[in-house]
């Protein structure tokens, strides 16, 4: 979610997606035969919550990002490669990064990456 900040070039949601994607069509072109696993972007959490780091998340929403993740879905689709959403999992009722999850609004805690841990799991 960092290239949705203001400063940088391309911050709009197909071209983030496009990049996650050119980094892993480099991989699978240098590796060859392996799978790629492409992780959607998580949510992030907008409230008034004390913890929430108001500088991390200039220019995110989760609209934003869920726009992305439905490039990176079909793109990924288009490649053959595995798409796993993670957003659904570490979103609380408002469609937020449950705050339970989070050290700053943006960034995933222990909790957070047990959830992840749990996710992925399912696919190795």
């Amino acid at each position: 979610t960092n290239d949705f900040m203001p400063h940088i070039p391309d911050n709009d949601e197909l071209s983030i997606s496009k990049r996650i994607i050119k980094i892993c069509d480099t991989l699978k072109n240098t590796l060859g035969d392996c799978t790629i696993y492409v992780i959607s972007l998580f949510p992030v959490n907008l409230s008034n919550e004390p913890i929430i780091y108001r500088d991390w998340l200039i220019g995110k929403t989760n609209e934003k990002v869920q726009r992305v993740n439905l490039h990176l879905s079909k793109l990924c689709g288009e490649r053959n490669y595995s798409y796993i959403n993670a957003f659904s999992s570490l979103q609380d009722k408002n469609g937020q990064l449950d705050i339970s999850f989070t050290l700053d609004g943006t960034h995933l805690n222990i909790e957070g990456y047990k959830i992840l841990l749990n996710l992925l799991s399912k696919f190795f």
